[in-house]
């Protein structure tokens, strides 16, 4: 247990796998109180809360769509209930759309903003209230590596521009709430190795890292949670690249 991690509590939002579960996983076993929201993957989260619990930690999962504002709150009341008000928060929930601009239909273009920022701002409005009573918190976005330097690309365009949003979310909020002790800060992923890439992929990729090789979730969680501790009080709106050199 970290000095840091006394009485702290972390909602991870899809936490049942993938980064997120890394995520929990390494809050998990420096003592923190581990919230893991999960909407399908019961089995997975049960089997992340157990592997927390084993390691020194505390957690609970709670299902939970953070897409819809009334199961988010369900979600952090859940949370609270069980271990008390959310201290970090770290919104990884983001799902993906590889699809032309010109076919995506308005549902999937609604789903996207849904996902990946809508999902965030209902998750921030339920747990600043807390924070700010306590002039304490960590809030931390996750978004993708090279948003600023990548060329147009019409088959993402859905999920870029959601994720530029979370980044303006980000700056503004780190702005507005400085002098509440709270820091917001985006940990933004390159091409990391979750499991879902081909062989092919994975050679065609590592060819176009500066650094040779793909990264591991458990990259993104080491840099969420030294985002989250004491050593990092004076880094607010930061958009931290993970990405072993890519999109420079």
């Amino acid at each position: 247990m970290t000095e840091n991690s006394i009485g702290k509590t972390v909602l991870v939002t899809g936490g049942s796998r993938g980064i997120g579960a890394a995520i929990a996983a390494q809050f998990g076993k420096n003592g923190y109180r581990v919230i893991i929201n999960y909407n399908n993957s019961q089995e997975l989260a049960e089997r992340i809360c157990s592997d927390v619990n084993e390691s020194g930690g505390r957690a609970v999962a709670v299902k939970g769509d953070v897409t819809i504002q009334e199961e988010v709150k369900h979600i952090v009341s859940e949370g609270e209930r069980a271990f008390g008000k959310v201290d970090i928060l770290v919104n990884n929930v983001g799902d993906f759309l590889y699809k032309d601009i010109a076919e995506t239909t308005v549902d999937e273009w609604q789903y996207m903003i849904d996902s990946n920022l809508n999902s965030a701002f209902y998750c921030i409005k339920n747990v600043l209230p807390g924070m700010r009573e306590s002039s304490w918190g960590r809030i931390i976005n996750i978004g993708i590596a090279g948003l600023n330097k990548i060329a147009a690309q019409p088959m993402k365009s859905p999920y870029m521009i959601a994720k530029t949003g979370l980044l303006q979310l980000t700056r503004s909020l780190a702005v507005s709430q400085a002098s509440n002790g709270i820091t917001v800060n985006m940990v933004s992923p390159g091409m990391i190795d979750c499991g879902n890439y081909s062989d092919s992929f994975k050679n065609r990729a590592m060819n176009e890292i500066p650094a040779g090789k793909l990264g591991k979730p458990s990259d993104i969680a080491n840099a969420v949670f030294f985002i989250a501790g004491e050593d990092s009080s004076y880094i607010t709106g930061a958009d931290i690249e993970v990405s072993g050199g890519a999109y420079l």
